[in-house]
């Protein structure tokens, strides 16, 4: 019998994670280490207060990217119309809810992997924000650029906030780990 690569346990049969002696994961494998700890319980060595503050400073950074930094040309480069303006302000309340979500999500993947990737300095973080803006964030930021027809000006706005936030919050979420 082999010994497990991954655990103290004895023998990969044995391993709740299943992994092989080379240390190599399925899939499903892998979910299963961002979810469950060791002994298979339920992984709370997550710091959640540092995922919601990483989440406001991400909700924080796109308010003064977009409002106060860049407003006016990112406004501009939409070119929206008088309707499409009116209708973008009634749902602005809508649009603010879904963008703290979104950067909730955000924040809790970054701490994931920055605790697998072993990531515990700001430095550190900030790499791990970087490959998952260039791997992740910049790619789809692409495709809108190509398919939505939209302007290189809004392309820029957003990719450009995106490695910002990516970076403070992967900063962020290493060190308060």
């Amino acid at each position: 019998m082999t010994a497990c690569a991954r655990s103290s346990r004895r023998t990969c049969s044995t391993c709740w994670r299943g992994c092989s002696p080379e240390g190599s994961r399925s899939a499903p494998q892998v979910l299963l280490v961002l979810i469950f700890n060791e002994e298979g319980a339920m992984t709370t060595d997550l710091n959640y207060l540092a995922i919601l503050v990483a989440a406001l400073v991400f909700f924080v950074v796109g308010g003064v990217w977009y409002a106060a930094v860049f407003g006016k040309a990112w406004q501009n480069a939409l070119n929206l119309n008088p309707e499409e303006a009116a209708r973008a302000q009634r749902d602005f309340p809508k649009a603010l809810a879904v963008w703290f979500l979104s950067g909730l999500l955000v924040s809790f993947v970054l701490a994931n992997l920055a605790r697998v990737l072993g990531a515990t300095t700001f430095g550190a973080g900030v790499v791990v924000g970087f490959w998952a803006w260039l791997g992740f964030a910049l790619p789809l930021n692409l495709n809108s650029l190509a398919f939505e027809k939209r302007s290189p000006h809004v392309f820029l706005i957003n990719a450009g906030f995106y490695w910002v936030a990516f970076a403070l919050v992967g900063g962020i979420l290493a060190v308060w780990h």
